[in-house]
């Protein structure tokens, strides 16, 4: 039976709960993951770094198990950075350190999700900058127009973006952090499996088959190889079984949102609308692709693909901590019940931010209290 020292195990829990909520919820996503960075950040504090980050691989394993890959982005802002500013300030580092770390991980993520929405999605810095000027010529003269206005304007508004949520993150952590908190003592939670698991062959055949069509997806940008690739993921969401479709759904509705922001330089005359199509119609496919595999296989099958993976990576730090985290984190019982919570308390405590920020740590502090 597994035990984690420092209540790690249980802030575990407390932030793949924070995390499915903020996956869940239309608005305020940011500051219902926020919940799971408060954890994570105590788990570091508590446990060092490492520790820290075994339970923010473990969480989003979890979250990626049962949600699939939809609004995956939000919370693992908080799983990159939270461990860190936890174990920073229990070494006496201030404000200005927390934040510049804070910054600098978000900055890095926001920098890798614009090159990947660059690549994907518009094909080239220059179409990029074509959308822009189209757009600056329809703000009447507002905006400047031109490649270094574009990239400028870009990196502004992204860093405006990560000193925000930073700033905000940082000052809810440290105000987490100062309040006086007993740790749980050293426990096992026993959680009941969700799901029946399926055959290992199964898995294996339609993990290798998903990176198959990936790898086909992004060297062939051809109508003959989506149309294929299509009929394969529709065949495939046919044999996905009922209880397995909302997640699907979401997952569906990112496709088609990135397929339709493919679709906006087409409208402006940025691009030719034959190659938007394509591109359009190949991120959609990317992201389906995924959710059918998800769908297919159940969380069991992503589970034991993770620890497969985490087994191959065990020598890397952090990893073989979350390799004994993640399987007590199936089926967790609170699963429910605490995103349901969490999310009532967030919207009951808007928009005030001294109040959220107080909504968010009373919610980690009893739901850690729930796991001891």
């Amino acid at each position: 039976m597994l035990r984690v020292s420092g209540g790690v195990q249980g802030l575990a829990h407390v932030a793949t709960i924070s995390f499915l909520a903020g996956r869940l919820t239309p608005v305020g996503a940011f500051w219902v993951s926020l919940g799971g960075g408060v954890a994570l950040a105590r788990a570091g504090a508590r446990a060092g770094a490492r520790a820290g980050y075994g339970a923010s691989i473990a969480a989003m394993v979890e979250t990626v198990a049962v949600m699939g890959p939809a609004r995956i982005s939000g919370p693992l802002t908080q799983a990159l950075n939270a461990p860190a500013l936890g174990a920073l300030h229990a070494r006496g580092h201030g404000a200005v350190v927390l934040l510049a770390v804070c910054t600098s991980i978000r900055l890095a993520h926001y920098a890798v999700i614009n090159a990947l929405l660059l690549w994907l999605v518009l094909g080239s810095i220059d179409a990029y900058v074509e959308t822009f000027d189209s757009v600056a010529e329809l703000a009447l003269g507002i905006l400047p127009s031109g490649q270094t206005a574009a990239l400028t304007l870009t990196l502004v508004a992204n860093l405006a973006a990560a000193a925000f949520y930073s700033v905000v993150q940082v000052v809810v952590v440290r105000r987490a952090l100062s309040t006086p908190v007993a740790a749980p003592p050293v426990a096992s939670i026993l959680a009941a499996r969700d799901d029946p698991a399926p055959s290992p062959r199964r898995v294996r055949a339609l993990a290798w088959g998903t990176v198959a069509v990936w790898i086909l997806l992004l060297t062939a940008l051809a109508w003959p190889v989506l149309a294929a690739v299509a009929g394969l993921l529709a065949v495939g969401t046919v044999a996905v079984r009922a209880p397995r479709w909302p997640p699907l759904r979401l997952t569906v509705l990112l496709g088609t949102a990135l397929a339709l922001g493919a679709l906006g330089p087409a409208a402006l005359g940025a691009v030719e609308v034959d190659e938007a199509l394509r591109r359009g119609v190949r991120a959609f496919l990317l992201v389906a692709s995924a959710g059918v595999t998800q769908a297919l296989i159940g969380p069991e099958g992503v589970r034991a693909l993770a620890a497969g993976a985490l087994r191959v990576l065990r020598r890397v730090p952090a990893v073989s901590e979350a390799s004994l985290l993640a399987p007590e984190l199936r089926g967790e019982p609170r699963l429910i019940a605490g995103t349901r919570e969490l999310i009532a308390r967030v919207t009951e405590a808007a928009p005030r931010p001294s109040r959220l920020a107080d909504a968010v740590i009373g919610w980690v502090g009893d739901e850690e209290a729930r796991h001891r």
